[in-house]
This record gives C-alpha cells, structure tokens and sequence, in this order.
C-alpha cells in the first residue's frame, strides 16, 4: 500500500524548500563558514608544519592551573601524630609534677 501525498503537501514543502534556498543570509553563513573554516585549517596545517615547539619536557607534562595540594592524611600519619600527642601529654604532666616547672607558670 502505497502512501499517495496530497497535492497540498507536496506543494507546501516545496514552498519551503524554495524559501530556504533562496534565502540571503542562508547564503551568507554558508560563505562565512567557509571563509572561516579554511581559515582555522590554513592556520592549524602551519602550526603541525612549523614542527614541535621548543619546551622543556617538564613544562610540557605540567597541568595548568594545578593547586599543590595539602599533605595527605593517611592512617599511619594520624596514628604517629596520635602517638607524639600522647607523648608529649606525658612529659608535660611529668613536667607540671616537679616544683621548679609549676613555680615557673
């Protein structure tokens, strides 16, 4: 079963369809992206023919914008923090025992 279109459609599309292809500014931004777009490939093919740039190596695998970041805290550190924290209490209450240490504060 064929789908037969009524003259009425076929001719509202075509309307449309001339409307587009002659539409001036459909012309102009066809142009335009031409214009440009060999533009940016001129330009892109000079760059890839001038060769690689001349740059140390480490500025080449640098990422821009990189923050340096914080010291890590891992389960070791905050257990030998948790230590040295322990010790330290340790000396200072043995410190504030002695009479010459607690005269002085």
């Amino acid at each position: 079963m064929a789908f037969e279109a009524s003259a009425g459609i076929v001719k509202w599309a075509s309307n449309i369809h001339n409307r587009l292809q002659n539409d001036p500014t459909r012309a102009a931004f066809k142009e335009l992206v031409q214009v440009q777009g060999f533009l940016f490939l001129e330009e892109y093919l000079e760059e890839v023919l001038k060769g690689p740039k001349d740059q140390p190596v480490i500025e080449l695998a640098k990422t821009p914008g990189r923050r340096k970041e914080t010291q890590k805290r891992t389960r070791a550190a905050v257990a030998a923090v948790a230590a040295t924290a322990t010790k330290l209490k340790t000396i200072v209450s043995s410190l504030s025992r002695t009479p010459s240490f607690a005269e002085k504060i």
